[in-house]
């Protein structure tokens, strides 16, 4: 009778564990959802759609960012399109509003990417090169971890401290 009445406490514990995990996990992938689609659209320069991962009044300051010129749409799209983010930890605990996951990003190195195209390319005299002929694999990674801060509005995780994100990926590196 003991061993019965231990088994059936064990079977009992366990299920009660996974069921913690498994909310723990569903809050935390939710969560790294949001985080992915918006690098997803960020890596396409597509603002209108990363907004929608991006609480606050930040959100309609992306949702209506306009190139001033064709040169600063080339410049951004051709930077933006060799970011990468890449989950590191954290857990967002069940019923929490609010949390923060690791990430690390990569981008290029700001201040190389500038001085092989020029920051302000149509003004230089002597033919500055055309972005799309600077070989821009040949620039260097920078790597940074940055944890991202997400609230929960409704049943949807946005990233709360989108300003701090993207100072981390456009970090500008010269002299490195």
């Amino acid at each position: 009778m003991k061993r019965i009445l231990y088994i059936i406490a064990a079977v009992l514990a366990f299920s009660s564990l996974c069921g913690c995990k498994s909310k723990t996990s569903s809050e935390t992938e939710k969560a790294k959802e949001t985080v992915d689609s918006f690098f997803a659209a960020l890596k396409d320069a597509d603002f209108k759609t990363a907004a929608d991962f991006v609480s606050g009044e930040e959100q309609e300051q992306m949702r209506n960012t306009e190139w001033h010129d064709d040169f600063e749409r080339e410049f951004m799209e051709t930077y933006l399109s060799k970011i990468s983010s890449k989950y590191i930890s954290g857990e967002i605990e069940k019923d929490k509003t609010e949390g923060s996951l690791m990430y690390e990003f990569e981008s290029m190195n700001m201040g190389e990417y500038v001085n092989k195209v020029g920051l302000n390319n149509p003004m230089l005299e002597g033919g500055a090169p055309q972005i799309k002929d600077v070989d821009v694999d040949g620039i260097n990674m920078v790597e940074l971890e940055k944890s991202v801060f997400l609230k929960k509005e409704g049943d949807k995780w946005l990233i709360a401290n989108i300003n701090d994100v993207m100072n981390a990926i456009m970090e500008f590196k010269a002299g490195e």
